[in-house]
Order: structure tokens, then sequence, then C-alpha cells
């Protein structure tokens, strides 16, 4: 993602950082780069994003979720990359590909994710209008099909009802 980041000098590419990790691990690996680290801010980076660099899981849908075009990147060590694939049969690895059961965006997975494979389909992010839309389009869909603007508190409602409660003992 680093290296990415040189091939758009007319962006700035910042990390949403975790305060779960050590500032310095950031740092060690922003060195030489001109990237800027925001900790705890995630969604106010993605608010103003023109795009992400995303790695798999929850991220890819929050970042499907607050409308930014993206593409998903993830790479393993190979041993835990040839175990994790035979122990798990998925055609994606993102949230919002698997819900679709089709690819929305872009996944780069072990040897597809290399710095000229990234840099070309982030390109075509940022300046074609109409692949941006189309994925656009396909975010309000998802949004349809994981219930719409609070979804999760009703989940949570229902599932309250649902429960019963222990009798005294």
């Amino acid at each position: 993602m680093m290296k990415v980041s040189r091939g758009f000098p007319r962006y700035q590419f910042v990390i949403a950082g975790t305060s779960h990790l050590p500032q310095k691990l950031y740092y060690q690996i922003m060195d030489g780069y001109d990237v800027k680290l925001l900790t705890g801010q995630t969604y106010a980076i993605l608010q103003a994003a023109d795009a992400g660099l995303i790695t798999s899981g929850t991220a890819s849908l929050e970042t499907a979720l607050f409308h930014v075009p993206q593409l998903v990147m993830y790479k393993a060590s190979e041993v835990s990359y040839q175990i994790a694939r035979r122990l798990v049969k998925l055609d994606f690895i993102s949230i919002a590909n698997l819900v679709f059961k089709k690819e929305v965006f872009k996944e780069f997975i072990q040897r597809d994710c290399t710095v000229n494979m990234v840099v070309k389909e982030l390109s075509r992010l940022l300046e074609d209008e109409a692949y941006r839309s189309d994925m656009l389009q396909k975010y309000e869909l998802l949004e349809d099909k994981l219930g719409g603007s609070g979804a999760s508190q009703r989940a949570a409602e229902r599932m309250v009802k649902m429960v019963k409660p222990f009798p005294d003992t």
C-alpha cells in the first residue's frame, strides 16, 4: 500500500490507524512515504476519501456503506494462505462481494496483490467516472440487502423480544 501511494502524487494517502497498535509500528511502515496517520478517525477519513485501499473484513463493508469506491488487498505468508485456502471455501474475501455473490469491487489476493496491478485499478477508480458510478449504485443495493438505515437497531430489538427472561431462582 505504501508503494502504491507513490504512483499518485496529487492525492494524500491516509492510514486509518487503531489505538490498539503502537504508533511506532505505523511510523516504521510509513518511513520514506508521504502518508499521514490518523488514529481513531476512520469514519472521518471515509467521509473525505475519494477511494480506498482496504483490507478484507468489516473494513471493506464499512467502506462500502460510506460509499467510497474501493479495492480490497490481502496478502499473507504463503503457508498461512495455503492453509486458509484449504479450510475456507469462498469465492470472495470481502463481505460486500460475498453478499452479492459476485465481484462488486476488485480483490487483490496474494500473487495478484502487486503494486502495478493495484496502481492500475486505483487509477481506474479515480479516473473512470462510469466505473465509479457503477460501484456506487451497487453500494445502494448493498444497503437495501442489509436492511437499510436502522437495520442493526431493528435486529437488536427483535433479539431482545425473542429472549425469554430466566425464571426466578
